[in-house]
């Protein structure tokens, strides 16, 4: 029926109904009804009515309905109102209509006016009588509704009758045994209240049963939290850490609380954010953490007040400390200032921080503090500096207006400012308004143009300002002849002064870089390559003193280099000085975005590449691998694309060489967790490859760093389609096998992979007659041409250097057609080679009877690769450790390794290049002198020089091509392969125990080359944790990994890499048992150096050139690794960490208590699974053990207070079972996902069992709770099976038989996790669960699970007021 049909229909019968004869209307005033007729009539009239209604269609009715409640807010008679009412209501309760359409009608119309009393109040009285009959969601609108008509209500009126009317209705849809909704749906329009601001507030009549029903959903919140969640710490370059677990609303900071449950709206994470402020290369973990989209936040109005507060905050802290240190010079505030200004640069390029508004707020929260003064001052002021003019934007008048009332705050004095002594990096510090001043006077003539006010420069900065413009003129009228800046400060200050000056500011660089390289004059680089002279790089900490500006035009500049002799394809090499000051200046952070290392990852690498300037390629790679020790995952392996798509087709020996060890490097670097993003993004983005097409090495390196991050991050069960994808394009390209000892420490995963795709091994007794084959045809052959083009067909028999082996091992002359032949075969099909070369040595070795026909093949391969250079010692080592052997071969190739490491060859090069190359390069200004001084003592061949000396042949028809190499030498390009070696020898340790002694010749012999390793201590603890269950009975062996890696540390203070307890343990031959005080003190250390307490110890240490980016990530790591190390079970360990917190509890103070268990909780989840695996066993034994869980009325005290960590914590009475579940809480928290994926399981064969009571469930409950929201976000089948085991085990304690006092605070949580996090995904297996509970549990759960049994509405006592 048409709407404009309806409604006429609707008009005319209401018309018809109060229509009277003429008698009637002419004595109406006197004329009255008896009973009898009165009911007669109201009956026709119902009657009337019902049959109108029958008449409409379902959709139809609710427009009816719509109609008749106008008329009857229209009606001034109430007494015709009410008698429509009611027979709107005998039309409900006889099933001619249902009840929702009659209540939306009547509740949704405007016209329901609070001022008419008795219909407002009629109208509400027979909502309250129908509203049983409305199915929850229809009560949800209806109680939505309701809510909405109550902000019409004056706030002012007292109790009226129509308030009174409206309490009886809420009383009644909120009454829990009435069950007319989810509860879950109230709390939610509830909770969506405050957010229309626009609205009236509620009467105050109804906060009380509103308040009162939103406080009963207290104890879901509490299920569904971490109380000491504020309280916890990352740990930033922790490889473990996931961003998930700590993510933040970037609009408030606080984390996000989506569900609708009044949660504490004081539990901010500001001290999170400040937490990460204080961290170098933290940016990018960050960003990670903040929800934010980027692409809607394009203009720059769109700033965050609550991240421009927290910066203006942390700010004013450093000020605070830096004013409490004695020294202007100290190291760690310094880094600080640094990180902070990253930080600023990067949020407001990223548009996320608006820079005027954020010193506005700055300039108002100083207003309100102390002034600085002094370092403090200076610091502040360089700060702006560096944001104001570090970042692509201009300065407009804002900017400059805000800038001159922070100076007026800062400097009230009058006294002009002295000029400083440049002797010392702060007179660079002290200078920085006069140079900020400096750049603004640029800026003023644009600023006039705006109408702006120009303030004249400051009478107090002119004799600094004066001393600059005169200092500035020795430089651009050329009177200063360029030499070694290293340290000079009063340079730096120009510099920063006058970066924004077109005039000087070019000729200010052109001496800088004058200084660094000069074209005039020559020295040599190793193999006697030509490179310009200086070797004396600026030190870091000038470069320090260079402001942002001056960075980023430093770089340009040195690029600028790099492009001309690119262009010129110069045969003279760039300065040692200008390449070493280049890598340096690539490490600062603040310039990272604009011109620093994302600039040289994206653009001058790849810039350099396409261009095939081997020499420079050469020189950059050096560079990232040994300078840039901080690089992003993802700028790592875009250099490793470049490298697998670019450098492989070079065929240049030297090139080759170098390409090899960077791609290898670079995939051992690697984090843990970083594998699988980098795995995801090889497989979804064509044009990016980390896989290599033709080199098996560096493929079984990268299966290698999969075994070790899945191993790592426990998560091996769970790797599924990713990681069988990269292992089938690796198998694609190069296909491989394994020795069965080094496959057995695989993943499960891994290792079926390579179960069911076996390569069959080489035939030994085929590959000897072959070698013999082509060893006669190498001596009988006479014609040059014909040997070359035979022995160079690697394709066919890549076995001539099994024939250069025969050769040596026969003595037979190897004639210069060796030369040729392995000219024409390159250093790309060297690698086939290579490989063959090793089987075939492999069965030659076994078949060596005596030590002497032993000796004589190792002999003979110290010919090859010294005397004859045909292949380098770490590439041949690399390769021959990673072929596939039987248990006999593997370790007699390992035995040929060790003598091959010992020898004297390779041991005079370590002792000489330990003795002269400082490890600490960063600090020193001679690296150069004593590089260069290695080289010429000990020089590389690697084109194989030694054929033609031993021909007598000097000179060739094309000399070799021998690449600039700054860094580079063989004891550094060894110290990944001595990594690789090191785990082969573990590997092998169950084959017998000349591997022990193997691995301890090795430690003993060159761990000194562990001290220039990039990442030692991180080697180590990836090493014993992979390694957990091989090394877990060889306890000598982990001491002398210990002792041979982290002894010879000399980048930190020893007590920081390891104990005292634990090195007064290592030379001792006795057992040892660490004592209950020496966990404590392990933990303590961590929890000193994150919250700052042990911040003297380190003032000296500058994390960029360390191998962790702060103190917290090195302890850690080095606690981990000294735990694995211990001659103790791994549950012993776990078992005394744990014991802290219940045994040595009174000597923690009780606000620290929750840092204490962040502490632990990072140590546990960073080691292998029998460590943290303990947490789980003290869950169990905790749910079976606690008298306050297992006996239901053990103490009458409500279970959510005593699982409340904070409120047990501070009450005089403890509840042992909140610490256990706050300990879990934290441990589950610094869960990966691997580790987190584990808990299902664990609920389902341990927890389950024996959980029986109410307040066992409880416990239960709260420890899942909290990590839903991962699993929804990170493993959403996990959350579907915690759902159905808690279901399962709310079966098994309903069957139990025992009362359920909180049976509403359950059904509440299950509601959140059906509307949240699973919806109808585990409805079969519920339902299945629900028909088998208690009838009021069944009633409870009606709306998850739709039975017929339980459909109808339930028998509920009518609430009263």
């Amino acid at each position: 029926m048409a709407d404009l049909q309806l409604e006429t229909v609707v008009d005319n019968f209401l018309k018809q109904m109060n229509s009277n004869s003429s008698i009637d209307h002419a004595f109406a005033g006197f004329m009255s009804f008896t009973e009898e007729e009165e009911t007669s009539k109201a009956n026709r009239e119902q009657e009337a009515i019902a049959q109108l209604f029958s008449k409409f269609s379902e959709a139809n009715v609710a427009a009816a309905c719509k109609l008749f409640a106008e008329h009857i807010y229209r009606e001034e008679n109430s007494l015709k109102a009410q008698s429509l009412l009611n027979y709107l209501e005998h039309l409900v309760t006889s099933n001619k209509i249902s009840s929702k359409p009659l209540c939306e009608a009547l509740l949704n119309s405007p016209n329901l006016n609070y001022s008419n009393r008795d219909t407002w109040c009629s109208v509400f009285q027979l909502v309250r009588r129908i509203v049983g009959g409305v199915d929850y969601k229809g009560c949800r609108d209806i109680f939505r509704a309701i809510l909405y008509k109550c902000r019409t209500i004056p706030c002012q009126d007292s109790l009226t009758p129509q308030i009174l009317s409206i309490i009886e209705v809420f009383n009644y849809i909120l009454n829990r045994n009435a069950c007319l909704l989810p509860s879950y749906f109230a709390i939610n329009e509830i909770i969506k209240l405050p957010q229309h601001e626009d609205k009236q507030t509620l009467h105050w009549a109804f906060g009380k049963i509103l308040a009162e029903f939103t406080q009963s959903f207290r104890p879901t919140v509490q299920i569904v939290t971490i109380p000491s969640l504020p309280q916890l710490r990352p740990v930033i370059g922790h490889s473990n850490i996931n961003a998930y677990a700590w993510r933040l609303d970037l609009r408030n900071l606080r984390y996000p609380n989506n569900a609708p449950l009044p949660f504490d709206r004081d539990k901010s994470s500001t001290k999170l954010v400040r937490h990460i402020f204080t961290h170098a290369y933290s940016v990018d973990f960050m960003t990670g953490i903040l929800i934010y989209n980027r692409k809607s936040q394009e203009d720059t109005k769109s700033r965050y007040s609550e991240l421009e507060d927290q910066l203006c905050e942390h700010v004013i802290h450093l000020t605070q400390s830096q004013s409490k240190l004695a020294s202007c010079s100290a190291v760690m505030p310094n880094i600080r200032w640094h990180n902070i200004t990253s930080h600023i640069i990067f949020f407001v390029l990223w548009n996320m921080v608006h820079l005027p508004h954020m010193l506005m707020q700055l300039f108002k929260k100083l207003d309100s503090q102390t002034v600085p003064s002094g370092c403090s001052r200076d610091h502040l002021i360089w700060m702006i500096l560096q944001c104001l003019f570090g970042v692509a934007k201009p300065v407009d008048a804002y900017s400059y207006i805000t800038f001159i009332r922070i100076y007026d705050q800062l400097y009230p004095e009058t006294t002009p400012l002295p000029v400083p002594d440049f002797s010392s990096a702060h007179s660079v510090i002290s200078c920085a308004v006069t140079c900020m001043w400096a750049h603004l006077q640029k800026k003023t003539v644009q600023l006039a143009e705006n109408k702006a006010k120009i303030r004249p420069m400051p009478s107090i900065l002119r004799s600094q300002l004066t001393f600059l413009n005169g200092a500035l003129l020795q430089y651009t009228q050329g009177q200063k002849t360029p030499g070694p800046v290293i340290c000079d400060f009063q340079l730096a200050t120009l510099c920063n002064a006058f970066s924004s000056n077109e005039k000087a500011m070019p000729a200010l660089l052109n001496y800088l870089t004058d200084s660094m390289m000069n074209v005039n004059m020559q020295t040599k680089l190793p193999h006697g390559v030509a490179c310009y002279l200086n070797t004396e790089p600026m030190s870091v900490e000038m470069l320090d003193c260079l402001s942002v500006h001056t960075k980023m035009l430093l770089i340009k500049q040195l690029f600028g280099k790099m492009e001309a002799q690119v262009q010129k394809q110069s045969q003279v090499a760039l300065s040692p000085a200008l390449i070493e000051t280049f890598s340096r200046a690539l490490v600062y952070t603040e310039i990272e975005q604009t011109f620093g290392i994302k600039t040289f990852v994206s653009n001058i690498l790849p810039s350099i590449v396409s261009s095939k300037c081997l020499p420079v390629i050469h020189t950059l790679l050096e560079v990232a691998i040994y300078r840039l020790i901080h690089m992003q995952p993802h700028y790592r392996m875009k250099i490793l694309s470049c490298l697998l798509d670019e450098l492989v087709n070079f065929n240049h020996n030297h090139m080759y060489i170098r390409y090899e060890n960077a791609a290898m490097c670079l995939l051992l670097s690697l984090g843990n967790l970083e594998v699988q993003q980098q795995v995801f993004r090889s497989i979804g983005e064509k044009k990016f490859s980390i896989v290599s097409q033709d080199s098996e090495e560096l493929n079984k390196i990268l299966v290698l760093t999969l075994a070790r991050a899945v191993n790592t991050v426990c998560d091996s069960g769970q790797t599924g389609t990713w990681c069988v994808s990269l292992l089938r394009k690796v198998f694609e390209h190069t296909p491989h096998s394994w020795s069965p000892h080094t496959l057995q420490t695989f993943p499960p995963l891994i290792q079926e992979f390579y179960l069911q795709n076996h390569v069959p091994g080489e035939d030994k007794q085929q590959l000897t007659r072959n070698v013999d084959a082509e060893f006669k045809r190498w001596k009988s052959m006479t014609d040059v041409d014909s040997a070359v083009a035979h022995f160079s067909r690697s394709s066919e028999r890549p076995l001539f250097l099994c024939v250069m082996w025969r050769c040596v091992m026969t003595h037979t002359p190897i004639k210069h057609t060796a030369y040729k032949v392995l000219e024409a075969i390159g250093p790309k099909a060297l690698g086939l080679h290579l490989r063959k070369f090793c089987d075939y040595l492999a069965s030659q070795l076994e078949s060596c009877q005596t030590k002497q026909p032993f000796l004589q093949c190792t002999d003979s391969l110290k010919a090859m690769i010294w005397d004859y250079h045909i292949f380098t010692l770490d590439r041949f080592i690399l390769c021959l450790s990673l072929r596939t052997f039987d248990a006999k071969d593997c370790q007699v190739c390992l035995f040929t390794i060790i003598k091959l490491l010992i020898d004297n060859n390779f041991l005079d090069r370590v002792k000489e290049f330990t003795s002269t190359a400082p490890a600490q390069y960063w600090k020193s200004s001679g690296y150069f002198e004593s590089h260069v001084s290695y080289h010429t003592k000990y020089p590389e061949y690697i084109f194989y020089e030694g054929i033609l000396q031993a021909n007598n042949m000097s000179a060739v028809s094309a000399s070799p091509q021998y690449l600039p190499t700054y860094f580079d030498n063989i004891c550094l390009r060894m110290i990944p392969v001595i990594d690789v070696v090191i785990h082969r020898l573990i590997e092998s340790l169950k084959l017998g125990q000349n591997s022990e002694k193997s691995l301890d010749t090795i430690l003993k012999e060159l761990s000194v080359l562990y001290k220039y390793h990039d990442k030692p201590v991180t080697y180590l603890y990836n090493t014993l944790h992979y390694y957990y269950k091989t090394l877990q009975d060889r306890k000598a062996v982990k001491k002398k990994l210990v002792l041979g890696i982290l002894g010879h540390c000399e980048k930190l203070p020893i007590d920081l890499v390891i104990s005292g307890e634990f090195k007064s343990h290592v030379p001792s031959e006795e057992e040892w048992t660490p004592p209950a005080n020496y966990y404590f003190q392990r933990v303590k250390c961590l929890v000193d150096v994150m919250t700052d307490v042990e911040v003297e110890k380190l003032l000296g240490v500058d994390w960029r050139f360390t191998e962790f980016t702060s103190a917290p990530a090195h302890v850690l790591y080095s606690t981990c690794a000294e735990f694995l190390a211990l001659p103790i079970a791994g549950e012993k360990v776990a078992a005394g960490l744990i014991d802290i917190i219940f045994s040595w509890r009174h000597h923690i103070p009780a606000a620290s208590l929750a840092m204490w268990m962040n502490a632990i909780a990072l140590i546990i989840t960073a080691l292998p699974e029998p460590y943290w695996k303990m947490v789980f066993q003290l869950i169990v034994k905790e749910l079976q053990e606690s008298d306050f869980l297992t006996i239901p009325h053990a103490a009458d005290v409500n279970p959510f207070d005593a699982l409340a960590f904070t409120k047990s914590s501070l009450s005089q009475r403890e509840y042992r079972c909140s610490y256990v579940l706050a300990l879990a809480h934290i441990v589950c928290h610094h869960f990966n996902i691997g580790q987190l994926s584990t808990i299902p399981k664990f609920i389902k064969e341990q927890v389950k069992p024996v959980v029986e009571t109410e307040r066992q469930f409880l416990f239960v409950c709260h420890l899942i709770g909290p990590f839903l929201q991962r699993f929804q976000q990170e493993r959403s089948y996990c959350c579907v099976e915690l759902t159905i085991e808690l279901y399962e085990i709310l079966e098994k304690v309903d069957k139990a038989g025992a009362e359920l006092k909180y049976m509403d605070s359950i059904c509440d949580f299950f509601y959140h996790i059906k509307y949240k996090f699973v919806g109808d995904e585990p409805k079969l297996e519920v339902e299945k669960v629900i028909k088998n509970l208690r009838t009021s549990l069944q009633v409870r759960l009606r709306f998850i699970a739709h039975h017929t049994t339980i459909e109808g509405t339930p028998v509920a006592p009518t609430p009263t007021n």
